[in-house]
């Protein structure tokens, strides 16, 4: 799975996608620095257990468009978008597709911003992230 920008900040939701990744699903997801320290804020041994893992990549990226209203998943065979309402949260909108056209679309624009982005290298970033708290 490669993802980026917002992070659905629910532990309905958050839960079982770090459980996948602690069992081993292999992750890449390019964050915006404060919805990587959004997630620390929720569960702060988690996600640092997760980010040192090497099947969970941890990549930052300050400017990203939408990041505060929309996540964009690939998956193995499928691609979704999610937008959210910026004051609450609440998901506005899901495309859900396993569209060609939409994967191709899709697995470009990630490469665009893939190849801006800053990684959080170790447990030296984690600290530095951490020390936001």
């Amino acid at each position: 799975m490669r993802g980026f920008g917002m992070a659905l900040l629910k532990s309905g939701n958050l839960e079982p996608f770090f459980d996948h990744v602690l069992d081993g699903r292999e992750c890449e997801y390019i964050y915006p620095s404060a919805v990587f320290e959004d997630l620390l804020s929720w569960d702060e041994e988690t996600v640092v257990e997760t980010a040192t893992r090497a099947n969970y990549t941890v990549l930052l990226h300050d400017d990203l468009p939408l990041d505060d209203r929309c996540g964009i998943c690939l998956f193995d065979d499928r691609v979704s978008i999610c937008c959210y309402d910026t004051e609450t949260g609440a998901l506005q909108s899901l495309v859900d597709t396993g569209s060609d056209e939409m994967r191709a679309w899709a697995e470009s624009y990630y490469e665009q911003f893939r190849d801006e982005i800053r990684p959080l290298d170790d447990e030296t970033d984690l600290l530095s992230v951490e020390s936001v708290h």
